[in-house]
C-alpha cells in the first residue's frame, strides 16, 4: 500500500501495511521453525514474533505450545530407544510428561503398542524380545 498518505486513507494504508508486514514476518518464522525443528532436529527452537499482538500473539503461543507438546514425548521416546540400544532394558517411557498425561499415539507408544502387537513393549517397558 502507498506510504506517506495523510488523513483516514493514510491511517488505513499504514494499518494494512503493518498487517502485511506482520503476516510476512510470521510466515518467515513458521518456515524457519519447520526447517530448524522438523528437518534439522533442533528441538529447542520456537517461533518468535516480537511484534505480534492480540490474536497473532495467541497464535504464536499456540503453535509454540503445539511444538512443545510434540517435542517432549518425542525426546522421551528417543531416551528410551537410546538406553535400549546401549543395553539398558530397565528404561521406561513415562505416561505423564510435564504434568500432562500422554494421550493418543504417544500414550499407545508409552503403554507398549497395544493396537499393533507387542513388538514395541520390550523397548518401552524394559523387557527383552524373548518375553523374559
Amino acid at each position: 500500500m502507498p506510504i506517506g498518505e495523510t488523513g483516514v486513507r493514510g491511517r488505513v494504508y499504514d494499518t494494512l501495511n503493518e498487517i502485511i508486514s506482520l503476516n510476512e514476518e510470521m510466515m518467515k518464522e513458521f518456515t524457519k521453525a519447520g526447517n530448524t525443528i522438523g528437518k534439522q532436529g533442533k528441538l529447542t527452537q520456537r517461533i518468535e514474533v516480537p511484534n505480534a499482538k492480540g490474536a497473532w500473539a495467541t497464535g504464536v503461543d499456540s503453535l509454540n505450545a503445539l511444538i512443545s507438546d510434540l517435542v517432549h514425548p518425542t525426546i522421551e521416546i528417543a531416551h528410551v530407544i537410546s538406553s535400549v540400544a546401549k543395553g539398558n532394558l530397565s528404561q521406561n517411557m513415562p505416561l505423564e510428561i510435564g504434568g500432562h498425561t500422554l494421550q493418543g499415539e504417544f500414550s499407545r507408544i508409552a503403554r507398549g503398542g497395544e493396537r499393533h502387537g507387542k513388538a514395541a513393549e520390550p523397548v518401552l517397558h524394559g523387557g527383552d524380545a524373548c518375553g523374559a
